[in-house]
């Protein structure tokens, strides 16, 4: 295999700098995690950064494929984080239209999508800047990124999206990067790692006094027990079990699905508890469910944790990172 690691980032603007004034408490911890979760992948040295967005360039029904080749953007927030700048190269062409075309024959709704002109500088934004800064010492070395921006159908009919295509996604990153045997993906020949963009429930609700750029939409309503328990189920449940040291196997990762899919709270509760991020987390399920499929001995080795998780103002923030050994 040549996926060398996993990554979950959030991708709120407040925990990139710790020393702003009237930053939340918890957003402090939140920066130091990430740049301890971001370490993990850097020691990696990938060539390729498959990067999975929610907030991106997105349509209303298909997954995305940047095809820019190169993009530029930064973190800004309501006239703030806009410092924290970001530039990368894409893959190249002929990469991009493979994942497309595969995709659309796994059955994936997926477009390749340009701004401007595929010779032009590509937009980033906070969904796809805040995880990159992180890293941001791979794109200074050359790493390249490919962006996948999730289609905003991810909040009208999620578990469908997420079960039938969301998951494929995942399963079809793994191919891309099998070297077992005669099977070659087309990232056989890359170092490669996946980095999911994504935050958990947005109606943690906060503070009155809560300064003006920390506050959510008064449209999201707040709901603190939902959230909680919703980040709580997510965090305790998914994420301890799937980024841990040790043996995934088979038995883990459909148990994990199991939590992740099927349990009640999310099946019922998904959608109330709006965190943008769920289409990313099943794409790290799927795609860690084809690494044991795929793998001659039935299960993989990784190396990793839960780094970090907190809800600062209204919405949940997890950091996670793993080595595939």
């Amino acid at each position: 295999m040549v996926l060398g690691g996993i990554s979950f980032f959030p991708h709120g603007a407040m925990i990139l700098d710790p020393q702003k004034e009237d930053i939340p408490l918890a957003a402090i911890d939140l920066h130091h995690q990430c740049n301890e979760a971001a370490k993990l992948i850097v020691d990696l040295a990938p060539s390729v950064i498959i990067l999975v967005t929610p907030h991106g360039l997105s349509s209303s029904h298909s997954l995305n494929v940047y095809q820019n080749s190169s993009f530029r953007g930064n973190a800004g927030w309501f006239g703030h984080w806009e410092e924290f700048c970001v530039e990368c190269t894409n893959a190249d062409d002929s990469l991009t239209q493979s994942i497309i075309d595969n995709l659309t024959k796994a059955g994936v709704a997926c477009e390749g999508i340009a701004a401007f002109s595929r010779g032009a500088v590509g937009p980033l934004a906070w969904g796809e800047a805040v995880p990159l800064w992180f890293h941001r010492e791979l794109l200074d070395k050359g790493t390249r990124v490919v962006v996948l921006s999730v289609p905003q159908r991810r909040l009208t009919d999620t578990i469908n999206y997420c079960e039938n295509e969301a998951m494929e996604v995942g399963r079809f990153i793994s191919r891309l990067c099998i070297t077992s045997g005669d099977r070659q993906g087309l990232l056989a020949s890359e170092r490669v790692c996946l980095l999911v963009s994504g935050d958990l429930s947005h109606v943690h609700g906060c503070p009155p006094a809560t300064p003006a750029i920390y506050q959510g939409h008064p449209s999201l309503g707040e709901d603190r027990e939902l959230a909680q328990s919703f980040d709580g189920h997510l965090v305790e449940q998914w994420a301890k079990k799937m980024f841990t040291d040790g043996d995934i196997t088979e038995n883990i990762v459909n148990d994990a699905k199991r939590q992740l899919l099927q349990s009640s709270i999310v099946r019922e509760k998904v959608f109330d508890a709006k965190l943008c991020g769920f289409a990313g987390l099943c794409v790290i399920q799927g795609c860690l469910e084809e690494l044991v499929v795929l793998s001659e001995k039935g299960n993989i080795q990784t190396s990793g944790k839960v780094f970090g998780y907190a809800a600062p103002t209204y919405y949940g923030m997890l950091v996670a990172s793993m080595k595939i050994e």
